[in-house]
């Protein structure tokens, strides 16, 4: 049977009183860190989508590939605008993780582990989708991966490692506790309503804009991939077979070359996203 156990972690002490206070100053950070991931959720959707508009008003079947219906009819919603047509779009879609067994990598904002006593240690488990979480868990706990599909890491012992695989296995044929943090609410993220919190709100987002020049040569880059396998796509072609082919001509000197043009045209229609921007702008205008 293959265990593929990466992010392992172990707590040197079966202190559960222990254990658990750590587990409420992992959630205190663990707050912070994700108001941090849905502000930059938020700016990355409404620049995404405030860029590309002249799409949404025809939703060509190239963009149609890339959102889902559901996401087009809010995100086109003309009782408001943009930013909230975003902020609902992020909520639906968040509060679908929640109710779902499906992954949706993007919208899983939160964090829980499983975890468990052995050999008077504590062994966890830690589910998440964001890395910035895996950072957090590992100030507090030690490494104890384990896996047997590929070579062990080289600063652990056979013993070690042996030793590793027994505890993992022992305590996975048991049922592991949970504990979920962050328990997702409701409602991800409000619309701020009151000037105050709009200016402070405001500020945050355009901050994590991308420059007009990193926006546009992602654009470009996007465009280069789409016209490849379009241009190359064969009758027999599997999966994504064709889009790593265009993925790997990326370092190619002619692929640069066009990119290059993509860019420059993409730039010139492109439009800095100001504060007026985002408290009036309606993309159906």
């Amino acid at each position: 049977m293959s265990t593929k156990i990466y992010d392992g972690m172990i707590f040197e002490s079966d202190n559960l009183t222990k254990f658990y206070n750590i587990i409420e100053k992992i959630d205190t950070e663990a707050k912070i860190i994700k108001d941090d991931l849905v502000i930059k959720l938020i700016a990355h959707k409404y620049q995404y989508y405030f860029d590309n508009k002249s799409s949404l008003e025809y939703i060509s079947n190239d963009f149609k590939r890339k959102i889902n219906e559901c996401d087009i009819k809010t995100i086109i919603n003309k009782k408001n605008n943009l930013l909230q047509n975003v902020l609902e779009l992020i909520n639906k879609r968040c509060r679908n993780v929640i109710n779902s067994t499906e992954r949706d990598v993007s919208y899983d904002l939160d964090l829980s582990i499983l975890f468990a006593p052995a050999n008077k240690k504590i062994l966890i488990y830690p589910y998440y989708e964001y890395r910035e979480y895996f950072d957090l868990l590992k100030k507090y706990f030690k490494d104890y991966g384990y896996w047997n599909n590929s070579d062990k890491p080289e600063d652990v012992s056979e013993k070690n490692w042996n030793i590793r695989r027994k505890t993992w296995n022992d305590v996975l044929d048991n049922k592991m506790l949970k504990y979920t943090l962050l328990n997702p609410n409701v409602s991800v993220v409000s619309y701020p309503y009151s000037p105050l919190e709009f200016n402070d709100f405001s500020i945050k987002l355009i901050q994590n804009f991308s420059s007009l020049e990193e926006r546009a040569a992602k654009y470009a880059q996007n465009k280069y991939i789409d016209e490849y396998v379009k241009n190359n796509q064969k009758p027999d072609s599997k999966g994504f077979e064709t889009v790593y082919q265009a993925i790997d001509s990326l370092e190619e000197e002619n692929t640069k070359n066009i990119i290059n043009k993509y860019t420059e045209e993409i730039l010139l229609s492109l439009q800095e996203i100001t504060v007026d921007i985002l408290t009036t702008y309606n993309i159906t205008e």
